[in-house]
């Protein structure tokens, strides 16, 4: 029993055995956590750091899409645009192509698009009529049309527009003209249009000898290159002014799509059933309460559409 004890003693390492002690021990090597290699930039916890990528440029400065060209370019052609139909084109030029109805964009969509663009100074928009429930309107400032002025003069030179800041008195009538473009526009997309506004832009380049004497609300063009006018009649027009504008409408395009109101469409029925029987076929008198007033309800097919 005493000689086996010695002989453990003997196997185990002594306190003051240097040479055992060295070559036990190991060197000491810093290494980060997992934790903290994570923190500073290596999820995956490798001890590998990511160069930090540089900032842009134009940090914190908003960038326009394809689909908020598309839009404020509608909105110079037709002066201003009400909240809801800007809720309908942001639809309509959405990049995932959802079916045509405007409630697929939300109001805070909307608005977020509209602040981009007042942050960019291109555009003003607010409530102009008083009361909880109007919705506000939206048009370009100076800056935002030269920005936008894309479309060239005869000359080859930018059109850029003047200046317009939407009046109590105007915004009904924007309103249907902008509706009656929205409606065309749904049933017949290959069509492009001139709005009033370009109309006038273009006239002021014309000789005074061929400036014409009455401006329709807009013009749509056919594949073929055919005119179609826009007309939008709120009031009750004194007879004759109403016999003339027909006439020459009659006269001068392919066809006229002339949306009435209420109020005036007694008045415009008077003065369409005293042109020709091939000027009648020419001008197609439509309802606007009917047709204007609930686009995104609309569907190809479940209605008398615009005649071609």
């Amino acid at each position: 029993m005493t000689q086996d004890r010695a002989d453990d003693r003997t196997d185990t390492p002594q306190r003051g055995d240097s040479t055992d002690s060295t070559s036990a021990a190991s060197p000491k090597r810093r290494t980060r956590s997992p934790k903290l290699l994570q923190r500073v930039g290596d999820p995956q916890g490798q001890g590998t750091l990511k160069k930090k990528r540089a900032a842009r440029e134009d940090k914190g400065i908003p960038r326009l899409e394809e689909r908020d060209l598309l839009v404020l370019r509608w909105v110079m052609q037709m002066y201003a645009v009400r909240f809801d139909q800007v809720q309908h084109l942001l639809t309509r030029y959405s990049p995932k192509k959802e079916q045509l109805d405007r409630e697929h964009v939300s109001p805070s969509t909307v608005r977020t698009h509209m602040k981009r663009w007042k942050t960019l100074g291109l555009v003003h928009y607010k409530k102009i009529l008083a009361g909880k429930d109007e919705p506000m309107w939206c048009w370009l400032t100076p800056y935002g049309l030269r920005f936008l002025s894309f479309e060239e003069d005869q000359n080859g030179d930018p059109l850029v527009y003047t200046y317009y800041e939407p009046r109590e008195g105007d915004l009904k009538h924007l309103y249907l003209i902008n509706q009656a473009r929205l409606y065309i526009e749904q049933f017949y997309p290959d069509y492009t249009f001139k709005s009033e506004r370009q109309l006038r832009r273009e006239q002021n380049t014309r000789p005074k000898a061929i400036k014409q004497k009455h401006f329709t609300d807009g013009l749509f063009f056919r594949p073929d290159g055919r005119a179609i006018a826009l007309e939008v009649e709120r009031w009750d027009k004194a007879g004759t002014r109403l016999d003339a504008i027909l006439g020459e409408l009659a006269q001068t395009y392919h066809r006229t799509w002339y949306f009435v109101s209420r109020r005036a469409r007694t008045a415009v029925l008077k003065a369409h059933a005293k042109l020709s029987e091939e000027e009648r076929a020419r001008i197609q008198v439509l309802f606007s309460e009917e047709k204007l007033l609930d686009l995104g309800h609309q569907e190809k097919g479940s209605e008398e559409l615009p005649q071609r």
